[in-house]
């Protein structure tokens, strides 16, 4: 051991290195190296690791950085050599998996961001970790079902599989369809907040696609006893006291034409 540590000093000598960076004169096995000082700072599981499982040659004191340069990949290359992207020093079973999943097609957000990884990656031998469809239906078309018998049965009114045309990942219990303002406001004005079966009651013929369904029953809430007369006493021609005419004319939800 002592003629080991000569001839390391013999050579770092030669090369010209600083003996005090890692040495005092309280003794040669006294080692102190700041490690924080280097391309890689010692963190996590690191700081527990000897110099020589890393330095197994120690006249040669620069190594490369790089994860792979120490570890193993078991994806083969598929995703990319960036480990850091997923893993921490602490344990290669904790890392930014979140973070990194941002950076796919299928970003977590909300309530799939608490998730763990193999409820949906379930072939776990699979470390390429694709091949999972992003589709909403593919994970909760059991959710989709569910919906039968309820004020709004899903497949009953055909209201498609898009999940995300209602809903977003933070909860299934607040659906709502921005897409409804391009054909009548129900995030503003004399309509906001009204629910979908409030207009819609003819929900086996629903479609969240398209302006042109006809199923919202106005005169369920706009009588014709009190519209018949407003309408007469303005003269206002064409008047008929239908759902599809009060649509036609009112595609604002205010008084107006």
């Amino acid at each position: 051991m002592i003629a080991w540590v000569l001839a390391l000093l013999v050579a770092n000598a030669e090369a010209g290195a600083d003996c005090s960076r890692c040495h005092t004169t309280a003794g040669w096995r006294e080692v102190s190296f700041d490690h924080d000082q280097t391309r890689l700072p010692l963190t996590g599981r690191h700081r527990e690791v000897g110099c020589r499982a890393c330095h197994q040659d120690m006249r040669t004191l620069t190594l490369d950085p790089a994860c792979g340069s120490c570890h193993r990949d078991p994806h083969a290359g598929r995703l990319s050599k960036a480990c850091e992207r997923c893993h921490e020093t602490t344990s290669f079973a904790s890392g930014a998996g979140v973070a990194a999943h941002q950076q796919t097609r299928f970003p977590l957000v909300g309530r799939h961001a608490a998730v763990p990884c193999d409820q949906c990656h379930v072939a776990r031998g699979d470390r390429s970790f694709g091949g999972v469809p992003s589709a909403c239906v593919s994970c909760h078309f059991g959710d989709y079902q569910r919906t039968a018998g309820t004020s709004l049965d899903h497949v009953a009114a055909n209201t498609g599989t898009e999940c995300q045309w209602c809903h977003t990942p933070g909860s299934w219990n607040r659906g709502s369809l921005p897409q409804h303002e391009q054909c009548f406001p129900i995030l503003s004005g004399a309509h906001r907040g009204i629910r979908c079966a409030q207009c819609h009651i003819q929900l086996t013929t629903l479609t969240v696609r398209s302006c042109t369904t006809f199923t919202a029953a106005c005169t369920r809430c706009h009588h014709c006893s009190s519209t018949d007369a407003k309408h007469r006493e303005e003269g206002v021609a064409g008047y008929q006291c239908a759902d599809r005419k009060c649509y036609e004319c009112h595609r604002s939800g205010g008084g107006g034409g």
